[in-house]
């Protein structure tokens, strides 16, 4: 649904809606205290991604020699290291993901407090000029 014909021609055009970017730099504020969190939550899935990425190439070694020297206890050794890497994978997204929620949840409520913190900075006045529901643009 596109508020304005402008934005949805810009966004055709470019594939890109000026609206994004301007929320993205009102929002910017609230998640700025966060950014250390937001640093570890990034480590943290370069971290699960390049030991994703180890599990194939465990797998091609194990094919590739311990299979063909028919080598069980280097093969048992390998399905554990591979296990123990899925394990720590798992690990460590459940971390990078509690992380990232945690950010999103504080960064919320700091934005709510902000909200109800002018709301009650209002005047009594500007209630009775808008009543609940109202926005600018309505009469």
């Amino acid at each position: 649904m596109w508020w304005y014909e402008e934005e949805y021609i810009v966004e055709e055009e470019t594939g890109k809606s000026r609206r994004d970017f301007a929320l993205i730099k009102k929002l910017f504020p609230y998640f700025k205290p966060y950014f250390k969190k937001i640093i570890v939550a990034i480590i943290l899935l370069l971290i699960s991604t390049i030991l994703t990425l180890t599990g194939p190439l465990i797998i091609k070694h194990s094919i590739d020699y311990e299979i063909p020297d028919k080598n069980l206890s280097k093969l048992i050794f390998t399905v554990l290291f591979y296990i123990g890497i899925q394990v720590l994978v798992i690990f460590i997204r459940y971390i990078q993901q509690e992380e990232i929620a945690m950010i999103g949840e504080r960064a919320i409520s700091d934005l709510k407090f902000n909200l109800f913190k002018h709301t009650i900075s209002l005047p009594v006045a500007f209630f009775d000029k808008k009543p609940g529901g109202q926005t600018n643009n309505q009469g």
